[in-house]
């Protein structure tokens, strides 16, 4: 996990194009099981499995293992900068740009397996700073919430990108939320918002709750 905190580190200062080049530099060959790393911890709540971890920092501070300088800020919007905390899965890497075009990497040669800007393709509604969001993976499924009046919610199959389900669209523009799975009574919902608006859906079809 500090690797992903430094990784996490590089991606606050790296464009999406720039990323990508980082990405075949640093190479994932300990990222091969099925775990999924995330935004905020596995269940997206903060609180994180690690154990045995320091109480404070050796003399001289933690040891540097990687510095970029001069890739660039990323976006010519207002507020520039990547916005999005990378979601991995065994061998790839999801991320969505600060203008809505949600990629997958190979995690280690960075090659690209498939994108799609979902801002565009769903005629997301932006608020005032573009996109922040991190993607959500449940079973075979990535998704993402370009909100709209188009849809709110769209799942993808996570190895193609090729659409699985879209849920109808709302009057509210597109949030700064990452989308989490939560369980209530041994059934699985996607929690979401929009800039007006809370959601919940259905995992399995992205129908409403």
């Amino acid at each position: 996990m500090a690797f992903l905190h430094l990784f996490a580190g590089i991606c606050m200062f790296a464009s999406l194009k720039k990323l990508w080049l980082v990405l075949v530099s640093v190479v994932f060959v300990s990222v091969t099981n099925a775990q999924i790393y995330q935004f905020h911890g596995p269940n997206r709540d903060g609180k994180f499995p690690e154990s045995n971890l320091l109480k404070e920092w050796p003399e001289g501070g933690p040891e540097l293992l990687l510095e970029f300088e001069g890739i660039g800020e990323g976006w010519d919007q207002s507020f520039p900068n990547t916005r999005s905390t990378p979601t991995i899965e065994g061998d790839r890497i999801y991320i969505i740009s600060g203008i809505g075009e949600l990629v997958c990497l190979n995690a280690e040669t960075g090659n690209l397996n498939w994108k799609i800007n979902v801002d565009e393709e769903y005629q997301a509604e932006w608020h005032v700073w573009d996109v922040a969001e991190s993607p959500l993976i449940v079973d075979e499924k990535v998704i993402c919430s370009p909100a709209g009046t188009l849809t709110t919610f769209v799942a993808f199959d996570k190895m193609t990108g090729k659409e699985i389900w879209k849920t109808p669209g709302t009057d509210g523009q597109r949030s700064y939320v990452s989308p989490i799975l939560s369980t209530f009574n041994s059934k699985e919902y996607i929690l979401g918002a929009s800039a007006s608006d809370l959601f919940i859906v259905d995992p399995e079809n992205g129908e409403s709750q």
